[in-house]
């Protein structure tokens, strides 16, 4: 008999994805990604004259990434220093990854700046933030390789391997996997484990849940993003 989850849910079931773009009209580009009680906003500025002037005449684009989570997304509502950095490391992080993907090469001598915010956080911030990234950068029309999908996972009671963990799950079992995924070329862009020892089983069997979950993201946003352009497009069609 499979288990379930104390929130109603299977080991691989993944909780409801609301996703929404332009929601910030005065950005060139922007979405919303929600998954379950976790929502994150990124927006987009750009490509624009480069404001530096040591990077003024570039070969291939700068992009800048500025990561952040309001101070009422978590429980404790404090600004510490620690949160500061770690925000810091993950916003260099996402630029890291981001910069693999998008075509800086088509945006010489230019900058593009994308900002990532963390409304609410109920457990896979981090991988709803790749998600409201790429989504953003396709509305703002940044030419890209491929999508960046990420999802995260981790071990329940008994070492049993369960997708996307709420905020509860994670801080119980003390056992968090996140995965930032390409998949058209099916490589690994990110990955990172945050618990004790683990056997190479057990990682393999978290890698293998995240993987899949990943890809059933690139289907819900390949699948918004082709409704929205058609939309679009019958919207011009009878301007």
């Amino acid at each position: 008999m499979e288990l379930i989850r104390a929130n109603g849910r299977k080991l691989q079931d993944i909780r409801a994805i609301d996703i929404s773009m332009n929601p910030i009209k005065y950005a060139d580009g922007s979405a919303t990604f929600k998954i379950g009680n976790t929502s994150v906003v990124a927006y987009v500025q750009g490509p624009h004259e480069i404001l530096s002037k040591k990077g003024k005449y570039t070969d291939k684009g700068i992009l800048n990434v500025k990561f952040f989570m309001t101070n009422f997304s978590t429980p404790q509502h404090k600004t510490n220093v620690k949160k500061n950095i770690r925000m810091t490391e993950f916003g260099n992080l996402l630029k890291s990854v981001f910069e693999g993907v998008i075509l800086l090469k088509n945006y010489q001598n230019s900058q593009i700046d994308l900002h990532i915010c963390v409304l609410e956080n109920d457990g896979g911030y981090k991988s709803a933030a790749f998600n409201a990234a790429t989504l953003a950068l396709v509305d703002a029309g940044i030419s890209l390789s491929q999508y960046v999908v990420s999802m995260n996972s981790g071990f329940l009671e008994s070492f049993t391997p369960a997708i996307d963990l709420q905020q509860t799950e994670e801080k119980k079992h003390n056992c968090d996997f996140l995965i930032s995924y390409l998949p058209k070329t099916k490589k690994i862009a990110f990955i990172e484990l945050d618990s004790k020892k683990l056997s190479i089983k057990e990682v393999n069997s978290l890698v293998e849940l995240a993987i899949e979950g990943c890809m059933h993201i690139n289907e819900i946003i390949d699948q918004y993003i082709r409704e929205n352009i058609e939309n679009n497009l019958h919207y011009f069609a009878y301007e």
